[in-house]
């Protein structure tokens, strides 16, 4: 795992993430309550596969989804500025 994850217990793996693409989806997102930041969208969700310390129980065996996400790109970078209202 990469540094920037060390103490970070899952931030990522506690939301569905994607950016949205156009103003109509910032204010329909907003109308419902979920948080954006910086263009990104935060759909509270935790993995079933995190562990009590909030470290994945499957990482060798863990999804596409999560192999391709980077530690320091833009949703990383986002998730960390809502990690302490988790």
């Amino acid at each position: 795992m990469d540094n920037l994850c060390e103490g970070c217990n899952g931030t990522c793996c506690r939301y569905i993430s994607f950016p949205l693409k156009n103003r109509m989806d910032v204010a329909f997102s907003k109308a419902r309550g979920f948080k954006i930041v910086d263009g990104i969208i935060f759909i509270p969700h935790v993995c079933p596969k995190l562990d009590k310390d909030g470290k994945c129980s499957i990482y060798e065996e863990r999804p596409l989804n999560c192999r391709i996400f980077k530690p320091n790109c833009d949703v990383c970078r986002a998730v960390r500025k809502i990690k302490d209202e988790v």
